[in-house]
């Protein structure tokens, strides 16, 4: 009991401590750097402290489910839509439209960008791969690429953002990442499904 009362208090602090980094170093500053998402925010002052709220929530379950090594679907049913919807404003809302390039940035090393941003690419699609679980991971890369392009595709013949490879090469790497960490978590830990 105290082992467990002690894993929860860790599992509080370490749920805290990220998700205050992930809103200070990630979501304000990018906040800041679109006017779109900076209007939608400022219609609720405390927005980017309810999505940290919300990271916390997801991380805190996630490191629980880890420790009893079990994969609950109802947790994940309940965290999906919550990250869809702010998978969607992340993506369909910055509308960082670059008329110098046409809005198509076909070399990735043009495309560097803001840290924060690209970082913010890679993990956005982490939970993207747990989806996956069931198929191989060819088919999970073959997925992955046409769903991350089918995105960029949309973002730029809508104007609302960049058609970026980079930004493909690194949803998609997110998208293996948490496919590979949910396959070792799986069959290299011995993690049940239910």
């Amino acid at each position: 009991m105290i082992k467990l009362i002690r894993f929860l208090i860790l599992d509080a602090v370490i749920s805290w401590a990220a998700s205050l980094a992930f809103v200070i170093y990630i979501l304000n500053p990018l906040i800041k750097q679109y006017p779109r998402i900076q209007n939608l925010a400022n219609h609720w002052p405390h927005a980017n402290w309810l999505v940290g709220l919300l990271f916390f929530i997801a991380l805190f379950f996630v490191l629980v489910q880890i420790y009893y090594r079990k994969i609950s679907l109802t947790i994940a049913f309940i965290l999906y839509p919550v990250y869809f919807f702010l998978l969607f404003i992340f993506l369909f809302e910055k509308n960082r439209f670059n008329a110098l390039h046409g809005g198509f940035v076909p070399n990735p090393l043009k495309d560097v960008g803001q840290l924060n941003e690209k970082i913010l690419n890679f993990i956005a699609f982490i939970p993207f791969g747990l989806i996956y679980y069931s198929l191989k991971w060819w088919q999970v890369l073959i997925v992955a690429i046409f769903a991350v392009t089918g995105i960029e595709t949309v973002q730029y013949m809508l104007a609302w953002g960049v058609f970026s490879t980079f930004d493909i090469i690194e949803n998609v790497a997110g998208i293996l990442v948490g496919y590979g960490v949910l396959k070792f978590w799986v069959f290299k830990c011995k993690v049940e499904i239910r």
